[in-house]
């Protein structure tokens, strides 16, 4: 493969054609470069590091006053303390196990890595498991020492303790995200790779919160390899402190190698992109084969313990909700008939798990008659191959946009997962002209039930695009997990509250 770097300008880059040095700036008129890309400095990197360490020792600190603060509202609130010798030697000896098994588990499943530090979703589901974990060995251990452990002071204290934890890396992560702006990414990246990747790297990085910031790229053309040291001069001239590799087909195989050598005596990170994405880190793993790393993927889990416990959390918690929600529901009951002719409730058919057909329930928030004019106004919208949902939907009643506002005409597909054909969370439910529609991926989704709220509902709701709302049910589909699921359910009140993106 060839490629040709260019030179920047005096005070500014340019980006020239395919196969040369491309940087992130205009290349028909001056432009003042990017503040992040040019001020990196080994300096800068150092006291970024710095801070990096500082962070990491805070985290820990605010680990262990999580814990504490668990097992003390445990205490405080006397749940199962009765059941303690209340001797100062028991007192000391849960705490310090408690403590000491928790941080433990902590480090073992990596909750406080800096890879993982950005990525909210995964560093809230390693808290989660690392807390599960530790509420099994500290009861698991007490059990077999005969310690007599009361199950509400050990459930109380782990669970306040974990919803603790998770709120304060949530404001460290704040926190951090503020910080990040007042310096240079820590990740002055270059990316080396064929044309057609770049853009999607680019895209990649764009959303890492300032933790990447893109400053250039070398393009891989066919032909003779570029001399590997030319590619390092060329990142270290456009300021990169970080290159990214994206394996493409090269004439001599130990390019890529011949690369990292090249970055030998340059303060330089290198980070290989594999071909394949959207695979959340738990189903990754390394595994060395002779010298050569394989990346393990592991297959997408379908059935399993995880999945009956899912379903047993589905029952309760719709159960749960229908009682709590059964004075709103004759409320709305009857504002929807004071306000409309027609039934309270509406059902449609729709597309449930692998095909199945069932009858989904929603409050009603059209008037009647509404479905005559579904294909009438999909026609004249121009939404043919995706989702129907029409902006300003004029068959809408005027109570139906403050239902739709807030999500509330969907709380009667409780009755949906009662019956087995939706779960609480998943990807949302389509009509069937929506799913006749449907290409070769979006039917994948169909592989998982589908549920009151997913990712999309958390992530933009109807202001997202099709492929984007396919790219999150699909990931959810293929990485599901219970933390993933827990986590939507915390951001769900979020997005509902708000309101934004429902219509």
């Amino acid at each position: 493969m060839t490629a040709t770097p260019s030179t920047p300008d005096a005070g500014n880059f340019r980006s020239n054609e395919v196969g040369d040095l491309h940087l992130p700036f205009e290349a028909t008129k001056p432009s003042v470069p990017h503040p992040r890309a040019i001020t990196s400095t080994p300096a800068i990197r150092m006291r970024q590091r710095a801070s990096q360490k500082w962070r990491l020792r805070t985290l820990v600190a605010l680990d262990v006053l999580s814990i504490l603060t668990g097992l003390l509202v445990a205490s405080l609130f006397q749940w199962g303390v009765s059941d303690l010798s209340g001797s100062t030697v028991s007192w000391l000896w849960t705490f310090t196990l408690a403590i000491s098994v928790w941080l433990v588990m902590l480090w073992k499943l990596q909750s406080r890595r800096i890879g993982i530090l950005g990525d909210g979703p995964e560093e809230y589901r390693r808290v989660l498991r690392a807390s599960t974990y530790a509420g099994v060995i500290v009861a698991a251990i007490a059990f077999v020492l005969s310690v007599n452990l009361a199950p509400q002071f050990l459930l109380g204290g782990f669970a306040v303790g974990t919803a603790v934890m998770v709120t304060s890396r949530h404001l460290a992560r704040r926190a951090t995200r503020q910080q990040r702006v007042q310096y240079p990414a820590l990740h002055q990246t270059f990316v080396v790779s064929s044309t057609g990747m770049q853009d999607v790297v680019r895209q990649y990085l764009e959303k890492t919160e300032g933790l990447f910031q893109n400053v250039g790229a070398w393009t891989l053309m066919a032909g003779a390899d570029p001399d590997p040291t030319r590619v390092v001069n060329a990142a270290v001239r456009a300021g990169a402190n970080t290159l990214v590799y994206v394996p493409a087909s090269h004439d001599d195989p130990e390019w890529p190698r011949q690369l990292s050598w090249a970055m030998e005596t340059k303060d330089m990170d290198l980070f290989v992109v594999p071909s394949l994405t959207q695979v959340a880190e738990p189903r990754l793993s390394l595994q060395p084969v002779e010298g050569m790393p394989l990346l393990k993927v592991e297959m997408p889990n379908f059935s399993g313990p995880a999945r009956v416990a899912k379903r047993l959390i589905d029952v309760v918690g719709a159960v749960l909700a229908l009682v709590l929600l059964s004075i709103p529901w004759l409320i709305i009951t009857a504002m929807i008939r004071m306000t409309s002719d027609g039934p309270a409730i509406y059902k449609q058919t729709r597309v449930g798990s692998h095909g199945e057909l069932f009858t989904c329930w929603k409050f009603r928030t059209m008037y009647q008659g509404a479905d005559a004019e579904r294909q009438k106004l999909r026609a004249e919208s121009g939404q043919q191959g995706q989702a129907f949902k029409l902006r300003g939907d004029p068959r809408v009643t005027s109570f139906g946009h403050f239902l739709r506002k807030f999500s509330i005409d969907e709380l009667p597909q409780l009755i949906n997962v009662l019956q087995g054909h939706m779960s609480l969370i998943g990807p949302r439910p389509h009509p069937c002209d929506d799913v006749a529609e449907y290409d070769r991926v979006a039917h994948r989704r169909l592989l998982a039930k589908p549920g009151l709220t997913g990712l999309w509902q958390v992530s933009g709701r109807s202001e997202l695009d099709w492929d984007e709302a396919i790219a999150l049910d699909l990931y959810y589909v293929e990485n599901w997990s219970l933390s993933m699921d827990f986590l939507i359910a915390l951001r769900t009140a979020k997005a509902v509250l708000a309101g934004k993106g429902a219509y």
